[in-house]
């Protein structure tokens, strides 16, 4: 006959069925930073139920030093669902047992359990080799730079410009054609000279 794990809890003659359980994650798996932790919780006459971690690995029916993760919550979940959000990063790395631990109006409870491995540390880079190469030593004259002096810059000057004055040219004139002067010819004025006859006699 296999052997079987022991009860989470003792029974009575008058304990009635339940279920809890996580559905996630599952034992075994990596975990970092906020994770959701999914499951049931179905009792009768429902109390409350909280998420719990402690260090290590904490199988049923172990005694162990256990911290509240998350929680209480008094409305119960109905079939899979989101239970808590377990926040790891102020935790060490490690391996950790988380429970959802699930109380009756009685004081009566019930759990499951699942083992997880904590690692919030950042991985480090392997280092980068780098190769330098000695450079050879080579005759490389050295010249001395010279200095050019920016041109100065022309700061223009106010400069009087004299305003043309206008000489009138002397435009000459055309000359008169003079007007011919009339110069009448002479004419020979016959002169009458008298003669004895006409002049009478004494």
């Amino acid at each position: 006959m296999p052997l079987q794990a022991p009860p989470a809890q003792y029974c009575t003659a008058d304990t009635q069925p339940g279920a809890v359980r996580i559905s996630a994650p599952v034992n075994g798996q990596t975990v970092s930073s906020a994770i959701e932790v999914r499951g049931t919780v179905s009792i009768p006459n429902f109390h409350r139920y909280q998420l719990e971690y402690a260090a290590g690995t904490v199988s049923p029916g172990v005694v162990a030093s256990w911290s509240l993760a998350a929680g209480p919550y008094t409305n119960q979940p109905v079939g899979d669902a989101v239970l808590a959000v377990w926040d790891t990063r102020a935790l060490a790395d490690g391996v950790y047992t988380i429970r959802i631990l699930a109380i009756d109006t009685q004081g009566k409870q019930l759990d499951d359990r699942v083992t997880v491995m904590v690692t919030n540390l950042v991985p480090t880079t392997p280092p980068t080799v780098t190769v330098t190469l000695t450079p050879s030593l080579t005759n490389t004259p050295f010249i001395i730079p010279t200095f050019t002096p920016p041109p100065p810059t022309v700061i223009p000057t106010n400069t009087f410009t004299p305003t043309p004055t206008f000489t009138p040219t002397a435009i000459p004139l055309p000359s008169e054609t003079p007007i011919p002067t009339f110069t009448p010819e002479s004419t020979d004025t016959p002169t009458w000279t008298p003669t004895a006859s006409e002049m009478g006699s004494p």
